[in-house]
């Protein structure tokens, strides 16, 4: 954890309405009452910098508030998975399940669409047909060491928005997001502080003793493979 920097930054795990978006003004404004005059805390998870050589930081105020958090919890800002900056992601989906519940925001009138864009600094296309969900397969599992690998076998990518992992046992279910590209393979760690796209857990959700498939859904609650 850090002091105030002068250095541009970019919140993770959030996306806010640009000012001449809907909302954007007052999402703008909402912002500058939280930190205004305030000493912020930047704090980094994975990545450092994005393309724009922007920092990629969690803000925090000297009393503790979550900054990220409490945009999306206003209904000022979307829950965004940027891997591999997902720490605490599942927490931004659950803040903003609640203020779609309560109509706050971006959620007063008709919702918006919620789609979690790739990693990449520019949009990523999204193929005019879409690919075959089978063609996205979990092709390893390793419970050792809490782990997953999926990979797309098709020839146009997949957005992986709203698709869910499951460890079948326990039933522990882990949101994803992002877009696989063909012939990409994405590793999905269930706990928190591992690398790469990381489900948030605490503790360990693949049972090592008994059978406990890993199970793919799309975004319809689709099995599309298990293993």
């Amino acid at each position: 954890m850090g002091g105030p920097s002068r250095a541009a930054f970019d919140n993770i795990g959030i996306d806010s309405p640009e000012y001449d978006q809907y909302l954007g003004p007052e999402a703008t404004e909402y912002n500058r009452k939280l930190v205004e005059g305030k000493t912020v805390y930047l704090v980094k998870d994975v990545s450092e910098t994005d393309v724009y050589d922007r920092l990629l930081r969690y803000v925090y105020l000297a009393d503790g508030t979550f900054v990220n958090a409490e945009l999306v919890r206003g209904g000022y800002a979307q829950a965004k998975s940027y891997p591999p900056d997902t720490l605490y992601h599942q927490q931004f989906v659950e803040f903003q399940q609640i203020a779609e519940s309560q109509k706050h925001g971006l959620w007063q009138n008709t919702p918006i669409p919620t789609t979690i864009p790739t990693a990449r600094a520019t949009a990523t296309p999204q193929p005019t047909t879409a690919p075959s969900a089978a063609s996205v397969v979990i092709i390893k599992v390793d419970k050792r060491a809490e782990y997953v690998d999926i990979k797309n076998n098709g020839g146009t990518a997949q957005n992986l928005a709203r698709w869910v992992l499951v460890s079948e046992k326990g039933n522990q279910r882990c949101t994803l997001g992002g877009v696989l590209e063909p012939g990409q393979t994405l590793r999905i760690y269930a706990m928190t502080g591992e690398g790469g796209y990381n489900c948030g857990f605490s503790t360990n959700i693949w049972n090592n003793d008994e059978p406990d498939p890993a199970v793919l859904l799309d975004a319809r609650g689709v099995e599309v493979s298990r293993k």
